[in-house]
């Protein structure tokens, strides 16, 4: 009786495939044996590729565009002329489903900053919402498969008899095992060399397309069928995997299906669906109502144009489009039966005609006629009437606006809209319920989802956009790119300065981080201080001092002595030598000039190691002065250090150091090393200096050494921070800004200069460090070689990144940028060797040397100004026709964002694309530089943390407080807020007053565990 049973099971089991009833009944998928194929019931193979887009943004019917389409329909025309070969594109757009691959791509940069201890969840959320709202998910697919027809005749019977043989001799499955030894392995070949040619083809052309691995592929042919029940780390089971650990016990002891590899159908189709009615069927918590395509267009349009109009509707829809070889075949039936009926209609005659140039171009081989089928597909979330109607009316709008793409004419599957959803669903079966239409490859191409643009990286920590709504993400310091140097150029208002915090804040967050990462910044002004408050008040209050943000001024307070060395050492390293000949070079060069008088180089170098070998312990050290450094004093008083009238600053420095106090000796070692003042007295005095350089400068009867000190003497006038040992500190902080706008003037050639010298001596003080090596560790006295070890190997381990903002200040002057583009240049060579990223930033093209922007891995272009400006520019820069066109037409920044051009040069390729930075109004208030804006800000983040601040300020003034401040100060003229009323005040009073925002939160004082 149980064989019984079980012979009727299976007769109705396979009743119902016939009819499709269960929901994998249209799958045709069976087994996979090769890590890109996956093999179907039939024999026939399939590789899902993901067809991530062009590198560079394309307009249809541009030069581009063309040679696009010639190369793919030169590398599929050979494969669609004979049949055994099919290709099905399939897009999918879904605005709804953006908000889970935002959560994915934002959950790595999260995870950096519990493990930095950054209290920055609400600033992400303010961010993820705001991007959200502008962009939707889109995927692209590419399913190519070959058929047993492809191969002879009596190859392909052979195949067959060998997959029967093999079938028959394997365990019995029944419908719930997968049949794995159903793979003709005389396919593969003819397969994988369909698809390494089409790959090629989108290589040549700066298409990123990638051939899916089969458990990839298979997740994504689940996610499409039934996404709310496909975990993002489910994997199917297949040849080479774990066996299931299931058994049957009951049912037949010979049957092994239960135990084995389950069937793909299973597995790919974990729910069974409900049909609704003739038009809609429900799968899992999803509605879905499909349209075909029943008449082709009359006029080939581009996809953009579809792309367009469905976008403005903000629904999801998913589209396939099926090309199958020997196009002319589907229109043999109705050929015949036209001409038998031609006399009854003049659309009867026109067809034919149609066909027969068809077949011409075909037999003349001017074109290879492919089958055209298109099925579209819209859905709803939800399993209740509201959900349904909501399906209907979204498969209304998704019919007409496909009628109106090149009209054409749609209709709904009815009977049966399982079919249509399966059509929809990539590489799921090689056919489509669409009526086929014949036309020509290079007629279809443009109709096709090849231009929509790509990112080079699938992750990034920031996240751009397109300005149509496609996420771009960019990853700092990537693989992709041999260097990491970043240019950016923008008009007055254009979005710079946020942009740079953007890149910066990215930087910073870099994914898999341990700890904070160094990032120096050299700006004019306050436009970086609002990130530096972003990240110190995000900090644990024990860590705060790893931010910090300062203002150069020319104060005593503020002295820095570029002729400090790394902790015990008595002579600069060599690099910071080369550093110091530069600066002395700088101070010698007249204003007029672009280069040092002869013979000053030589003796700036002579004369700095003669000051140092002065100041070593073995010459004449400087000599131990009680009562300039209180920390120092108390350190050698606590510890009992012996003082007489001979101690000197080296040997308090090295019993300091000796006891465990390095960084009160690295303070004793600022008075032992030499100043700006003992290296013009060395070169004025020594014998040695005064022997060598004993001849005049130029024209006048001055000789060198006393140009060399009087050049150095006006400096040490000029520059009063100079004078003195070092009393400025940056301390232990690895997110530093130097504000050098008080001390960088505008206007004349002795202004450019100190603008020049302030560049440098930045530079020094922020990133010297960084160029340390590890062989420099030999340079310096034993006892210190330790110590100085391990911070060199920390800094060469830790991604580095050095900024210039507004480095027009320097770079348009010739006589004194020299200096400071050359060391860039070099920099900028070396900078994977240094493991360090590079930003430059300014408001004009021609403000970078030409050498600077041919080493540029990453340029953004945020405005161009005048036609005139945007033509010379996109010339200089190589722009492509769609960057060249939109360059001129780059809005300012509104509330979608700030519209830029980048040019990333990868081992892809070089990408060029139109992109958008969209940041949450948290975001933007974080980065906002407007004076009003920093005093409440700044305020509210002591009285009440920064997640609490943003998540207020952007909530109740998220276009800033400007207006609101004029607003009431007119108020206070007029009396109304009485006499002597402080508008800042009252502000911070009345946003700090009520219900936290953000309770859920961590707060501010607390420190989040490291995950």
């Amino acid at each position: 009786m149980e064989g019984l049973f079980k012979a009727f099971d299976d007769i109705c089991a396979g009743l119902c495939e016939i009819f499709a009833k269960p929901m994998g009944s249209y799958c045709r998928l069976e087994t996979s044996d090769h890590s890109h194929i996956i093999a179907a019931e039939d024999g026939s193979m399939v590789t899902l590729i993901d067809l991530r887009g062009s590198l560079k943004r394309i307009l249809y019917g541009s030069d581009e565009f063309r040679l696009l389409s010639d190369k793919l329909n030169n590398s599929l025309a050979p494969k669609l002329t004979h049949p055994g070969h099919s290709v099905q594109f399939c897009f999918e757009y879904d605005p709804e489903g953006v908000a889970d691959e935002l959560t994915a791509a934002l959950q790595p940069i999260r995870n950096t900053t519990r493990n930095l201890q950054l209290d920055m969840e609400t600033l992400l959320d303010d961010h993820q919402r705001a991007v959200a709202k502008w962009t939707a998910s889109e995927r692209c697919w590419l399913a190519l498969w070959t058929r047993p027809s492809i191969l002879p005749k009596a190859e392909m019977r052979s195949a067959r008899k060998e997959m029967a043989r093999l079938l028959k001799d394997s365990p019995p499955v029944g419908r719930v095992g997968q049949r794995v030894t159903k793979i003709m392995h005389g396919l593969q070949n003819e397969h994988w060399s369909f698809v390494m040619s089409v790959l090629d083809a989108f290589k040549q052309v700066d298409v990123f397309a990638k051939a899916l691995e089969v458990h990839d592929a298979l997740w994504w042919v689940r996610h499409s069928v039934d996404p709310h029940y496909t975990s993002r780390k489910w994997r199917p089971l297949l040849p080479g995997d774990p066996f299931p650990r299931v058994y049957r016990t009951t049912g037949d002891p010979n049957h092994h299906g239960y135990f084995l590899y389950p069937s793909l159908k299973r597995q790919l189709f974990p729910r069974e669906g409900e049909t609704l009615d003739r038009r809609t069927i429900r799968i899992g918590d999803r509605i879905h109502h499909p349209v075909i395509m029943s008449l082709p267009p009359q006029h080939p349009s581009s996809f953009q144009k579809l792309f367009s109009a469905l976008k403005n509707k903000r629904m999801p829809w998913r589209g396939s489009f099926l090309l199958d070889a020997d196009g002319l075949s589907c229109t043999t039936f109705r050929k015949a039966l036209t001409g038998i009926i031609a006399f009854a209609s003049s659309t009867n005659k026109q067809f034919n005609k149609a066909v027969e140039q068809l077949r011409e171009q075909a037999m003349n081989d001017k074109a290879c006629i492919v089958k055209f089928q298109a099925c579209f597909d819209t859905w709803a979330d939800g399993v209740d009437e509201k959900a349904r109607e909501e399906a209907r009316k979204r498969a209304s709008e998704l019919a007409s606006t496909v009628q109106s793409w090149g009209v054409c004419d749609t209709e709904e599957v009815t009977g049966d809209p399982l079919l249509g959803v399966m059509g929809a669903i990539p590489a799921a079966m090689p056919t489509s319920p669409a009526p086929a239409a014949a036309a020509p490859l290079s007629e279809i191409m443009g109709m096709l989802p090849l231009t929509r643009p790509a990112s080079p990286w699938s992750n990034g920590s920031a996240l751009f956009r397109t300005p149509d709504g496609k996420l771009m993400p960019f990853t700092p310091m990537s693989s992709q790119q041999s260097a990491w140097i970043d240019i950016g150029m923008a008009p007055m208002g254009a979005g710079k300065s946020v942009h740079l915090n953007t890149m910066n804040l990215s930087f910073a967050l870099q994914p898999g981080l341990k700890e904070l990462p160094f990032c120096s910044i050299i700006d004019i002004g306050v436009s970086s201080s609002g990130l530096i408050k972003l990240i110190q008040n995000a900090l644990p209050k024990s860590k705060r001092h790893l931010a910090a943000y300062h203002r150069l001024r020319m104060v005593p307070e503020h002295s820095i002595n570029p002729f400090d060395t790394p902790l015990g050492c008595r002579t600069p390293l060599p690099i910071h030598e080369s550093f110091l000949v530069n600066l002395c070079c700088l101070f010698c060069t007249p204003h007029d000039k672009s280069s040092t008088p002869d013979g000053v180089s030589g003796l700036a170098r002579m004369a700095i190691v003669q000051a140092y070998k002065e100041c070593s312990p073995d010459r004449s050290p400087k000599p131990y002065t009680k009562g300039l450094d209180e920390v120092v004093d108390e350190a050698v008083d606590h510890l009992g250090v012996t003082i007489d009238e001979n101690s000197t600053w080296w040997e308090i420095v090295d019993d300091l150091f000796a006891k465990g106090y390095p960084h009160e000796a690295m303070l004793a070692q600022r008075y032992a090393v030499p100043l700006l003042s003992d290296v013009a007295a060395v070169a004025q005095n020594h014998e040695g200096c005064k022997k060598q350089y004993d001849f005049t400068v130029g024209s006048t009867s001055e000789p060198v050494t006393d140009f060399f000190y009087r050049c150095l003497s006006d400096a040490m006038v000029e520059y009063t921070i100079l004078r003195q040992p070092t009393a400025f500190d940056i301390g232990d902080a690895r997110i530093v800004s130097l504000d050098l706008d008080e001390v960088a003037p505008r206007g004349g050639a002795q202004a450019d200069r100190h603008c020049a010298v302030m560049y440098m001596l930045a530079r020094h003080v922020l990133g010297a460090k960084f160029f340390w090596q590890e062989e420099d560790v030999k340079l310096m006295p034993e006892q210190y070689r330790r110590h100085n070890g391990a911070i060199i190997k920390l800094l060469r381990q830790s991604p580095k990144r050095l900024c210039y903002d507004e480095f027009h200040r320097v770079s348009t002057i010739k006589a004194i940028a020299d200096q400071v583009v050359n060391e860039l240049t070099t920099t900028s060579r070396e900078s994977r060797k240094w493991n360090l990223s590079i930003g430059l930033y300014s408001q004009d093209i021609g403000d970078f040397p030409p050498i600077l922007v041919e080493l540029a891995t990453a340029i953004f272009i945020l405005g161009a100004g005048t036609e005139q400006s945007a033509t010379k520019l996109s010339d200089m820069m190589g722009l492509n026709e769609a960057c060249r066109y939109t360059l001129p037409r780059l809005r300012k920044p509104t509330a979608q964002g700030a519209d830029f051009i980048a040019i990333f040069k990868t081992g892809k390729g070089v990408c060029h694309q139109v992109l958008t930075n969209t940041l949450g109004p948290q975001q933007i208030w974080a980065f906002s530089t407007t004076s009003e804006d920093r005093a409440v800000r700044d305020e509210m983040y002591k009285r009440i943390g920064v997640p609490e601040t943003l998540a207020r300020l952007a909530l109740r003034h998220p276009e800033g407080l400007k207006a609101e401040v004029e607003m009431r100060r007119q108020n206070v003229e007029q009396a109304q807020y009485g006499e002597g009323a402080d508008v800042i005040a009252d502000l911070i009073e009345e946003l700090c007053v009520g219900p936290s925002m953000t309770s859920c939160e961590t707060p501010a004082h607390e420190e989040p565990q490291a995950a």
